[in-house]
């Protein structure tokens, strides 16, 4: 079969644009399309499950959660930042640790 790159092209972004609004399913674009069906079934999977983890919403405890571990890890290295900063200009200078 001899694709045409600019028909394909075409019908992969007509397809992900319905995806992505809800205005068709995956099985729908490739029952649309059937003499495009090897090429399009993978990338469409593809844009399908990226939508689906775009929904996931973790649930507010765990939200809670990450959010307290990150402040404590920020937290924590504050100390370690200023640790950074100060050992090259130590080790540039001409002064002496006492």
């Amino acid at each position: 079969m001899n694709m045409n790159t600019n028909e394909f092209e075409a019908i992969l972004e007509t397809c992900i644009d319905q995806i992505a609004e809800g205005e068709a399913s995956l099985e729908e674009c490739l029952a649309r399309y059937p003499q495009f069906e090897a090429q399009l079934e993978p990338i469409l999977f593809t844009v399908t499950s990226l939508q689906r983890g775009r929904e996931i919403q973790p649930p507010p405890f765990l939200r809670e959660r990450i959010r307290a571990e990150l402040n404590d890890a920020m937290k924590s290295s504050v100390g370690t930042s200023r640790l950074k900063r100060e050992v090259p200009q130590i080790l540039f200078s001409n002064r002496t640790i006492s």
